[in-house]
């Protein structure tokens, strides 16, 4: 990654993480909540977050997750964004993000996406990331186009959001080698 282009490192998830991040999603709870199915109540505990990253880790070490913190330089927790169920032999994984409402609007997203695109196609390479976003959720649809995300289709009540079903759209990037 180039320190010199963007205003954040990405750094792989650990356990010396887990009070930063348990404070994180605890100040972004309510704004996540307005986008994303909301995490159960345990998470929110010293014990939930240390059982959450164990399990990114365990992922991680099995390659079907590569779990990203978004940090500052001075190491201040800004989002996470991870692969997920990333199958080797499809060649395929999932993107997912979640910045903190502070951050939002300086395009930290778009240059983090393109920074996890890069890992992916060095790490893992895949011939597809996917990507779903709320079809609401315009930012997150900017992100992804900007990041030359091709929209798949719309997938009607995918999610239930706050009682409600939504609709959300699959983006997909292809990957090609040389």
């Amino acid at each position: 990654m180039r320190s010199e282009v963007t205003p954040f490192k990405l750094a792989l998830l650990s356990l010396n993480d887990k009070q930063a991040l348990l404070e994180f999603e605890k100040t972004n709870q309510s704004w996540f909540e307005a986008y994303i199915p909301a995490r159960e109540n345990g998470f929110y505990t010293q014990t939930g977050i240390t059982k959450h990253i164990n399990e990114c880790l365990d992922f991680h070490g099995a390659n079907e997750m590569l779990p990203m913190l978004i940090k500052s330089r001075d190491n201040h927790l800004l989002g996470r964004i991870n692969l997920h169920s990333i199958d080797l032999n499809k060649r395929t994984a999932h993107l997912g993000y979640r910045i903190a409402q502070t951050a939002t609007g300086q395009g930290i997203t778009t240059l983090a996406t393109k920074e996890i695109s890069a890992l992916c196609e060095s790490n893992y390479q895949l011939k597809t990331i996917i990507a779903l976003t709320a079809s609401d959720n315009l930012a997150s649809q900017k992100v992804l186009i900007r990041n030359a995300f091709d929209q798949i289709r719309t997938r009607s009540n995918y999610m239930r959001l706050n009682g409600q079903l939504i609709h959300c759209i699959e983006y997909h990037k292809s990957i090609h080698y040389s």
